[in-house]
């Protein structure tokens, strides 16, 4: 898709083509087939038009407003399975690195919520709660964009409203079926956005303490948003996905991400893995190293990732 192709084009043109775009995502969103793949089109197809219509309309140079409709009229759509990314481990330091190369990339990924109901409560929880923060993470990146944006909220949307319901009834086709969804929209958000804090936070305490990375996110996830939304721009796309679950702010977000840990078992503090106040000068030093701390939205220093920690160890 290119904006400077359509410049050019006539005033009338670009009008009929964009009513045009725009009545196609309206429609979309209500037919008889819809679903949740192509719920996530059309409502990011009407954000985008309905943002980019008027204003490419008044300033027909306004190549980022025709970027926006082209996107909107014309969108191409990770979990691992929708990923070019794999992560190896030291076998002596058990340090996480990713190893990334587009042909690893998967040309299908097939679903099935059927395999996954089998899996042991503790499984479905740690990979629950690392599809969320995946969706939570990769929506304030310093690589968000527009495309992994559309992946993040929808994620987001799917994995929150799903992870308690399948926490509680394992056997809830339904809920494994957004949760997959969800997971593998987060991956590919991450794809096109890349992760941070919670991620950098929680690495080490894998490596040095054989804490689940799921559980290991998890325990790091609020702490991480909280430090977050102390910037501007930050706080607003946190807020964005606070409103989508129906919250009022960034502090609900918190507390509802607080109560899903709670829901799988894993609100519990870095003391009952052995985690001592001696130990977080090198965990946050390990952790500033880690390369997802680069794409943070905010900068994020040793002495802060120190901070982290110890909130997250009740001092």
């Amino acid at each position: 898709l290119d904006p400077l192709l359509t410049v050019s084009q006539p005033v009338r043109v670009t009008a009929c083509t964009g009513i045009d775009a725009l009545a196609h995502a309206i429609e979309t969103a209500v037919t008889k087939k819809r679903t949740p793949l192509s719920a996530m089109y059309s409502h990011e197809a009407f954000r985008l038009c309905m943002g980019g219509l008027e204003r490419v309309l008044r300033d027909p140079r306004d190549l980022d407003a025709r970027a926006m409709m082209q996107l909107g009229a014309a969108f191409a759509g990770t979990g691992s399975e929708c990923q070019s990314f794999a992560l190896i481990s030291d076998e002596t330091t058990h340090q996480k690195m990713a190893c990334g190369d587009p042909k690893a990339a998967a040309r299908v990924a097939i679903l099935d919520p059927l395999l996954t109901v089998s899996q042991p409560a503790r499984v479905t929880a740690c990979t629950g709660i690392d599809a969320l923060a995946h969706a939570v993470e990769t929506a304030v990146t310093r690589k968000r964009n527009p495309f992994s944006a559309m992946y993040s909220r929808e994620a987001f949307q799917l994995c929150f409203g799903a992870l308690e319901r399948v926490l509680h009834d394992p056997r809830d086709l339904d809920a494994r079926c957004r949760m997959q969804l969800g997971a593998a929209f987060a991956g590919t958000a991450i794809e096109n956005s890349m992760l941070g804090a919670a991620h950098s936070a929680a690495n080490p305490l894998t490596a040095r303490y054989g804490i689940v990375h799921g559980q290991a996110v998890g325990l790091m996830l609020p702490r991480v948003v909280e430090f977050n939304a102390r910037d501007p721009e930050a706080h607003d796309r946190y807020l964005e996905l606070a409103l989508l679950a129906g919250l009022e702010d960034v502090s609900g977000l918190i507390g509802e991400l607080e109560t899903l840990l709670d829901a799988a078992g894993m609100r519990t503090g870095l003391a009952e893995f052995g985690v001592k106040a001696a130990a977080l000068p090198h965990l946050a030093a390990d952790a500033a190293q880690q390369w997802t701390a680069t794409f943070n939205p905010r900068p994020v220093a040793a002495e802060d990732f120190q901070q982290l920690y110890r909130e997250a160890l009740g001092l």
